[in-house]
């Protein structure tokens, strides 16, 4: 079975492809890594840290 893109911008330029997997992938592992190295924490504490901070916007954002 051949993968189909479902978003319209991917059948337009395959390319953005690369973007959706920045997103999707690479971005959050950057946002670990700053949060690691600005808080000095391990993964495990910037992920916490990532967690709550989310939670927090959540509230802050509701629609």
């Amino acid at each position: 079975m051949h993968w189909q893109p479902t978003h319209d911008c991917m059948r337009k330029d395959p390319s953005s492809h690369l973007t959706l997997h920045a997103v999707a992938a690479v971005v959050p592992e950057l946002l670990e890594m700053l949060v690691r190295e600005d808080m000095g924490v391990d993964a495990k504490g910037a992920r916490r840290i990532l967690k709550e901070s989310n939670k927090i916007g959540n509230l802050l954002n509701l629609e």
